[in-house]
């Protein structure tokens, strides 16, 4: 017996919401001594650390699940809901390579989610503390930001005049990120997605500085690596500019 067209629409929104549910479900995290479960919405969430922004949002908890599931809205730049720190226990940080969060679409239209780790009030910083992930209906994915240009550091952290971004930097003030925003994209209508398994994860190897300046060769090129391609000789650019000229 097929189904009416009346039926599918009502029907879509259901099955989005169980597929995503179930893929939330089998994907869990933990602490361990590479990562630092910030959020994972299981026992001791506290709502009061989460601010709607042109948004509502609901702590979903059962026997077998729980998440934080976000209705946004369309009317700011960023609808969505900042998730604060404990003020009794302040996230520290330090040594930690990248902010994860799991994120899934809840609604029957494909949507953008976008993570925003801190507040850096540099404008600039704070972009580059964030990503956004593309997600189908029911479709869950998992937005990385790195804390770092490198998954390693150098201590103690070089002033790069001019520069913004230099391999073993830190993006931002790491001690004063206590707050992470997740938000849509470019909406038009209210949407819902659900996040869960809001986690720091990886730890940053830490380097000395002697000995990494000049860091870009002669060639315009980084001098602490090779790939394929790179030009290590002037016969070398020259074979290169031949070949690209007769291509």
């Amino acid at each position: 017996m097929s189904l009416s067209k009346k039926t599918l629409l009502i029907a879509m929104p259901i099955l989005v919401c169980v597929a995503g549910l179930y893929l939330i479900k089998n994907k869990t995290v933990s602490n361990s001594p590479e990562t630092m479960v910030l959020f994972d919405f299981e026992d001791g969430f506290n709502d009061a650390n989460v601010i709607a922004q042109d948004a509502d949002f609901e702590w979903i908890r059962t026997d077998s699940i729980s998440y934080l599931k976000v209705y946004s809205g369309y009317t700011i730049k960023e609808p969505g809901v900042v998730l604060k720190s404990a003020k009794t226990t302040p996230w520290d940080l330090t040594g930690k390579y990248a902010i994860k969060a799991d994120v899934t679409n809840l609604d029957n239209e494909a949507i953008q989610v976008e993570m925003f780790v801190g507040n850096d009030p540099d404008g600039l910083k704070r972009w580059y503390c964030s990503d956004y992930v593309d997600l189908k209906p029911g479709q869950t994915r998992t937005i990385t930001v790195p804390l770092a240009w490198s998954d390693w550091i150098h201590s103690p952290q070089l002033d790069a005049k001019g520069m913004r971004g230099v391999p073993g930097q830190l993006k931002t003030d790491i001690p004063k990120i206590q707050e992470i925003t997740l938000n849509t994209r470019y909406s038009y209508k209210r949407n819902v997605f659900a996040i869960d398994n809001i986690r720091a994860e990886g730890i940053l190897e830490v380097r000395d500085t002697i000995g990494f300046l000049p860091f870009v060769d002669e060639f315009g090129m980084y001098e602490h690596n090779n790939w394929p391609g790179k030009i290590h000789t002037v016969e070398e650019l020259r074979l290169a500019i031949s070949n690209f000229e007769v291509s």
